[in-house]
């Protein structure tokens, strides 16, 4: 994630933690070489810290890995601070029971690390989440646009870049191209993996936008319904996309 930011490291030290290269080219005063660490957290060649006068310590400046969220310490590999907050923001559920100032910190220390590296697939999709919560949805639009660049292999990713193009109101009430981008993101999501719940929101929008309108589209939304049920589908599942998508279950797609 963008929070794990920023692989410099002193070429002397053992620090388990991320660093910024202040001097460019990237080396110390006493023109001793820094290495770039390929995994956050990898330990330098040596395993050595100096700590005295004209260290290769001085070059830098080191960070402690910390919450997103909350700013707690934490550990290389940690999926919770010590507070219980998610380190990695990658579904909904992560911030669905999340205080909104909470989501908003989070959201925050996103756009820091987008701030040095715009095109993190992964923080893109993570502040894109943030924003859907908030109700941001043309944030969450431009998040979620960069999230599925060259990804062939994330199906949530285009499910959430789908539901934020309804932008919290009814499929009914959408414009005909953001239903279009919606479907496309969609059938993207079904290429990749066809979940139950893909096909579901297929059959909203099918219904909503088009039954009701009565324009003709294939599949309907009927078979759409089909398809879901035969792909595995819960309740839960469906209270949860109607809840992001902020709008009312129709009567006729109770199941």
């Amino acid at each position: 994630m963008g929070f794990f930011s920023g692989h410099f490291a002193p070429y002397n030290c053992s620090y388990l933690l991320t660093a910024k290269a202040v001097r460019k080219p990237p080396y110390c005063t006493y023109n001793n070489p820094l290495v770039i660490i390929t995994q956050p957290g990898a330990k330098c060649p040596l395993n050595v810290l100096y700590e005295g006068k004209g260290s290769c310590i001085m070059a830098v400046t080191v960070e402690r890995l910390t919450c997103p969220g909350c700013g707690f310490p934490i550990e290389v590999g940690a999926k919770e601070c010590p507070a219980g907050h998610p380190i990695t923001i990658s579904t909904f559920n992560s911030v669905n029971d999340m205080p909104l100032p909470l989501v908003n910190r989070y959201a925050n220390s996103y756009r820091k690390d987008l701030s040095g590296n715009p095109d993190d697939r992964e923080t893109n999709q993570a502040i894109g989440i943030c924003y859907l919560k908030l109700k941001i949805y043309d944030k969450a639009i431009a998040a979620f646009e960069k999230a599925v660049e060259d990804n062939f292999d994330n199906s949530e990713t285009f499910f959430y870049a789908a539901i934020c193009r309804l932008r919290g109101k009814k499929a009914f009430l959408s414009t005909r191209p953001d239903i279009d981008k919606a479907l496309e993101y969609l059938d993207a999501a079904i290429m990749i993996e066809p979940k139950g719940i893909y096909y579901y929101f297929l059959a909203y929008i099918k219904y909503d936008f088009f039954e009701r309108k009565y324009l003709n589209t294939s599949p309907n939304y009927q078979e759409c319904i089909r398809d879901a049920k035969a792909a595995g589908l819960s309740h839960y599942d469906i209270q949860q996309l109607y809840d992001i998508l902020n709008v009312d279950i129709p009567a006729v797609l109770r199941i």
